[in-house]
């Protein structure tokens, strides 16, 4: 069966920056279960996808337009920890923040003092990825 919209798919992946060839990503042993048509992947990877079928195998470098976005400098913002919510707070932890265009997630990247660094970009913004796909399975859903 073909992927279309609708159905669930299994996919084995590896992700690797195209640049330094870093692996980033993995589906490991258990593959990778979407919903094509859903938007649960990024859309230039459902539309590669579309009408493969189970034993398929694709690499797909993606530029940044294509997958995360550029990285905006503006979305990194130095706030006074008293600010953040009450709680643990280290590199890494996520906070949502009500912003114009609605709620958007900020990671802490930093912390300098009474200061923290976060940073509104994804994690992989700015960046050219190269996934590596296998179909797995294709089922109706």
């Amino acid at each position: 069966m073909a992927i279309h919209d609708g159905c669930t798919v299994q996919l084995r992946y590896t992700l690797t920056d195209a640049d330094t060839g870093e692996q980033l990503d993995a589906s490991g042993e258990e593959p990778f279960v979407y919903t094509h048509g859903a938007g649960e992947i990024l859309p230039a990877l459902e539309a590669a996808l579309a009408g493969r079928e189970a034993g398929d195998v694709l690499t797909l470098t993606l530029s940044p337009e294509e997958a995360y976005g550029e990285r905006e400098e503006a979305l990194v913002q130095r706030v006074e920890r008293a600010r953040l919510p009450e709680g643990p707070v280290e590199i890494g932890t996520a906070f949502e923040a009500e912003m114009p265009w609605g709620p958007h997630i900020f990671r802490v990247v930093a912390m300098e003092g009474d200061e923290v660094v976060l940073d509104g970009n994804h994690p992989l913004a700015g960046r050219t990825l190269t996934f590596s796909l296998e179909v797995v399975s294709v089922q109706e859903s």
